[in-house]
Parts: structure tokens; sequence; C-alpha cells
């Protein structure tokens, strides 16, 4: 039996996605996002973010947006990030962005303690056709966002929850 099984889980072995090593980039004081190579950055869509394109296109952005701009404090976004007028609101945004649809957008916790939404959304404008994945999370007065892209080797699950799974908010 043993004879059998080594080499079964040496060729099982050397099919699972390997990690790829993150560079650590901070987005915040005391808030991290570990990224697939060296973040240039970006402010095309008129929100500076951080941007990391892959040999094949795959596309990682990682940005934050300080509410206080739009006249909340930390204590009116905390206590409106987890209600439903609040997601129905942050889907209605979405949904009016012309080639954007929402697929998929599924409420939690960060950390057990800060509200998150992951969302699958379904684009088609001039830049980008396909399946793009965010995580946002609400942070005092911020929203923490980190958006996957795959590209022409397609979805990568393995690297995308690793880097999602990367972000670091340091209490």
């Amino acid at each position: 039996m043993k004879k059998i099984l080594a080499p079964l889980l040496f060729t099982l072995m050397a099919f699972a996605p390997a990690s790829i090593e993150l560079q650590t980039l901070a987005l915040l004081d005391k808030v991290t996002v570990g990224l697939p190579g060296k973040a240039s950055d970006d402010d095309s869509k008129g929100i500076p973010m951080k941007k990391v394109v892959m040999d094949d296109g795959t596309e990682f952005n990682a940005f934050t947006m300080d509410y206080t701009t739009f006249g909340m404090t930390e204590e009116m976004l905390r206590s409106m990030a987890g209600t439903e007028g609040f997601k129905d609101q942050m889907e209605g945004m979405i949904a009016s962005q012309k080639g954007m649809k929402l697929v998929k957008n599924e409420t939690g916790k960060y950390n057990e303690k800060y509200t998150c939404y992951d969302m699958v959304l379904d684009v088609d404008n001039n830049e980008y056709k396909g399946i793009m994945y965010q995580k946002m999370i609400f942070y005092k007065q911020y929203s923490i966002s980190l958006l996957y892209r795959p590209g022409k080797n397609g979805m990568n699950e393995g690297l995308k929850n690793q880097v999602f799974n990367s972000l670091k908010i340091a209490e």
C-alpha cells in the first residue's frame, strides 16, 4: 500500500497550486497587503491605486477610499457599512456603471470585526471583458479594496485567495 501511496502523493503535489512570494505593500498606517510583484501607481480611474500586472495580463489592484471626503465620520461609516440599506446603495452604484454587472455580493466580517464585502463582477467595457473579483473591507473611516482580474491563463483561485488573504490590519 505504501508503494502506491507515495508516488500518488508525489504526483498530486506536483499539480498543487504553488504559492507565489508576495511583496508587502502598506496601504494605510497599520494596513498591509501582499501583491505578486512590484506595484506601480495607477490614477487612470480617478482613484489612486497600486497595481500589479503579471505576464499573462492577470491584474491586481489595491486602494483605499477615505469616506470623510463624503462627509462621513468613522462612527457613521461603522454604523452604516453592514446594513442592508448601505449594501443596496453600493450595489446600485456598481449597477449604474456602464458595462458593469454585479453577479454576487456576500457580506461578512474581516477579523470578526470589520464589515467586508466579497463581490463578483461581470465587466464588459472598452478596457476589459470578463469576470472581476473585489474584496472591500470597511476600517475606521476607510474602505480598503482589493481587485483581481484574471489574465489569459484564466482564473487562478489559489493566487486570488493568497493575495486577498494577505490583507492585514494590525490592531
